[in-house]
């Protein structure tokens, strides 16, 4: 989002953090009236307007998911917010620790968007499961990206030896060596590659970043 002044920024941030409560408002409403109920519509709506606003300022809109938060630009957006941190642990149970809305945004990729989260809700994901990219056919204006430690371990060794930037985990791997690097993630980096990842571990290195 472009920041041309102080006041510029508190109105941008003021504006994420009114789109992503409601994002979470409507995902409450969805799964207690259905999807076929005749309110969908109306919050689909309104979520378009609110994010295709702050889209007309940026290209992308890149969110990083947490367990009880959500940063932009390495800030958290209304830090102890109930709401934002409500719709951070829905969307870190499906392994997803990444999610960019990109300029065009559709109310068409929007409901294909809340439908994913209320259908899938109780399944845990990684980013080659086809649903993902089957999700990333119907709606390519929100790209996410999801991350198990045990898949990013195996192949520790890869995203060493190419040196190049790849997603975030993989450059976080990069930085295994560094000394500023926190000690829950160390611990993740150094774990039992053939051990069940651990949901509370993965969590606690998501927010020491």
């Amino acid at each position: 989002m472009t920041q041309l002044s102080s006041d510029t920024e508190t109105a941008d941030d003021t504006r994420l953090l009114n789109v992503l409560t409601e994002l979470q408002v409507g995902i409450r409403k969805i799964s207690m009236y259905g999807l076929s109920h005749s309110i969908v519509p109306k919050i689909v709506g309104n979520l378009s307007e609110k994010f295709n606003t702050i889209l007309s300022t940026t290209d992308h809109l890149p969110l990083v998911i947490a367990k009880n938060e959500i940063l932009y630009q390495e800030h958290a957006i209304g830090p102890g917010n109930t709401t934002i941190s409500e719709l951070s642990q829905s969307l870190h149970h499906l392994n997803i620790i990444h999610i960019t809305f990109n300029k065009g945004l559709t109310e068409d990729a929007l409901l294909k968007f809340l439908t994913f989260i209320l259908v899938y809700r109780a399944k845990t994901f990684s980013q080659h499961d086809p649903l993902i990219a089957q999700f990333h056919q119907e709606a390519p204006n929100i790209v996410l990206q999801l991350v198990t430690f045990k898949d990013v371990i195996k192949h520790q060794g890869t995203a060493h030896e190419e040196g190049r930037s790849g997603n975030i985990w993989q450059n976080l791997l990069r930085r295994s060596t560094d000394p500023a690097l926190p000690e829950e993630v160390r611990r993740l980096i150094h774990a039992d590659p053939d051990s069940t990842p651990d949901t509370e571990s993965v969590a606690a290195a998501i927010n020491a970043l």
